[in-house]
């Protein structure tokens, strides 16, 4: 049983105040309210809600067991039978346990299905209110014991590896109200998202070597079964920091390394390997040359060859007119004085060229060089 204590004849209150009714002496139903005097030797005489006082035995007034205001009267007496002046002392008789809630930092959240989720790295903190005695301590479990905080909260880490999870909280009041658990079941969601970075446009592996076309980007794609699928951040290239933007086009020719942090709905992460791959700006390059004329049949027979030092070569064709084009990559007859070669590499980059054929035949018929 508590015992709380009034001092008087100027009477002091040491017993729990609280700011809502701050000249009431707050106590638990039942409680034993010691009276005290500076002067040793005098009785003591009491009564609760205007009865009749009497003798207080050791000074000991028991609180009434109905909640809420009365009123202690008290006075003192000396042997001669002498009594004090009386002092009224309002009483607030608090039988309500606190209110307890609990919250989880970083928030919870939850799934289309209704599924409330969290991570193993999250505190969950209980936090007491209690409009009268006030809160004098505050429990709270994550999953593995019980930690206790004097005050209005506690704070504890959430325990384990998977599966559900229950957070429970207690608050205790100044005069020893506990409340009941206040119990909250979430999912935990201890395993980071899966994510890879994707190319998208054009690109070929020639050996070990990826190679991307100047108009190709990089797009990170990830998921998650549990709590979800949160965001990309952190996108680097070539080890720095760079905003998502410039994984894509204009880029500098050569190798590069990429990589981008993914998380989950809950704060779980990862991030994924490094996608190296290398940049081709460059264009085959086309040679041809007239390895014979048919002059009966006013043909000439051209021999063309590309050569690409990057991704490779993908097509080598020739066109008389620029629309119908014919692949080049054996020796072609042809009956125009002009065509245009035109070669593309595996990843886009493109090259043409004019090759003037009625020029040629005149400088070999002219037994010049063609």
């Amino acid at each position: 049983m508590n015992l709380r204590r009034a001092f008087w004849s100027t009477l002091f209150l040491p017993a729990t105040l609280f700011a809502a009714e701050p000249d009431a002496l707050v106590v638990a139903p039942g409680d034993q309210i010691r009276l005290q005097h500076s002067q040793p030797g005098l009785a003591v005489e009491a009564a609760i809600d205007g009865g009749l006082l009497a003798e207080a035995e050791d000074a000991l007034v028991t609180a009434p067991a109905e909640e809420g205001l009365h009123w202690l009267t008290s006075a003192s007496r000396d042997a001669a039978g002498n009594r004090s002046a009386l002092r009224w002392t309002r009483l607030r008789v608090d039988a309500t346990p606190p209110e307890v809630t609990l919250t989880v930092e970083p928030e919870v959240v939850e799934d289309t299905a209704g599924q409330r989720w969290t991570s193993p790295t999250a505190a969950v903190v209980a936090r007491g209110r209690d409009d009268y005695a006030g809160v004098a301590r505050v429990e709270v479990d994550g999953g593995g014991g019980k930690v206790t905080a004097a005050g209005d909260q506690a704070r504890g880490s959430i325990a384990g590896a998977g599966g559900t999870v229950i957070l429970q909280g207690w608050a205790t009041d100044g005069v020893g109200n506990r409340s009941e658990a206040e119990r909250l079941e979430l999912r935990l969601d201890a395993t980071p998202p899966s994510a890879k970075i994707y190319v998208e446009g054009p690109w070929a592996r020639l050996g070990e070597v990826l190679f991307l076309g100047p108009g190709s980007r990089l797009a990170p794609r990830g998921s998650d079964s549990e709590s979800g699928f949160g965001e990309f951040r952190d996108y680097r290239l070539d080890g720095a920091a760079v905003r998502a933007d410039r994984w894509s086009p204009p880029w500098t020719a050569g190798p590069h390394r990429a990589t981008v942090t993914a998380a989950d709905r809950v704060g779980n992460s990862t991030t994924t390997e490094t996608l190296e791959f290398s940049i081709d700006l460059e264009p085959p390059a086309i040679v041809w040359n007239l390895v014979d004329v048919d002059e009966i049949n006013q043909l000439h027979i051209v021999a063309a060859r590309a050569e690409d030092a990057g991704a490779g070569l993908q097509r080598l064709e020739w066109s008389e007119d620029g629309a119908t084009w014919r692949p080049a990559d054996e020796p072609f007859a042809t009956v125009g004085h002009r065509i245009t070669l035109r070669a593309t590499d595996r990843v886009g980059n493109q090259a043409s060229e004019v090759a003037d054929i009625a020029a040629t035949v005149a400088a070999i018929n002219a037994g010049g060089a063609p």
